[in-house]
């Protein structure tokens, strides 16, 4: 499940080229077709027109499910390895109904993707591309409600994200957004927090439903 906070920028996509664009459009502002065609060209040269275009399409394919990532889903994954909070997580979840108001300290967290395309003519490779997506998000003045082993909710905070997409080491877009939680931000059933075989038997459903 991926959160619903108001304002938050969506996923990578989102932040690169905004959720309302064209992603075959968004990746031609970007110069990605002009690149495919000077560092994979000479190997696709020998191909019918009609072969090119779709090793194209898949490469933008590919692009577009790796930009396909929420950066809050990145920072709920960086807090589930941060010691404060799962303690916390745990003395919730030791407790029928209580709660805890966890202060975060000015804190980054980071994650990086790195696939790679694989273009084959009859079983034959002309090209392999490696992709990679980085994703940074720089946290302030945040304060975590967590319930029953799970964040459930986000009283305050900042966070600036900075997404950056590169194919074979050479950066093909980065961008850096903003965004402001001025109140307390539901997340519904709540993120889990720690391994599923923590939570009793029959939350662990709806627990692992809340982590995907």
């Amino acid at each position: 499940m991926t959160a619903d906070v108001t304002n938050h920028p969506g996923t990578g996509l989102a932040v690169l080229f905004g959720s309302g664009d064209d992603l075959g459009a968004a990746l031609a502002g970007v110069g990605l077709p002009d690149w495919i065609e000077k560092n994979v060209g000479g190997a696709l040269g020998g191909l019918s027109p009609a072969t090119r275009a779709a090793a194209a399409r898949e490469i933008t394919a590919t692009v577009a499910s790796l930009l396909n990532v929420n950066p809050v889903d990145v920072l709920v994954g960086g807090w589930r390895e941060y010691k404060k909070i799962t303690d916390a997580a745990r003395a919730t979840l030791a407790v029928a109904g209580s709660t805890e108001l966890l202060a975060l300290a000015t804190h980054q967290i980071s994650e990086t993707l790195n696939p790679f395309v694989t273009v084959l003519v009859d079983d034959y490779r002309v090209a392999t591309l490696q992709l990679s997506i980085s994703i940074i998000c720089d946290v302030q003045a945040m304060l975590a409600r967590i319930s029953a082993g799970r964040l459930v909710a986000v009283e305050s905070g900042r966070c600036s994200v900075s997404v950056a997409l590169a194919i074979a080491d050479a950066e093909i877009t980065s961008r850096t957004t903003r965004f402001d939680l001025p109140g307390a931000v539901s997340l519904g059933r709540g993120l889990r927090l720690l391994p599923a075989e923590e939570y009793p038997a029959a939350a662990r459903t709806t627990s692992q439903e809340s982590r995907c």
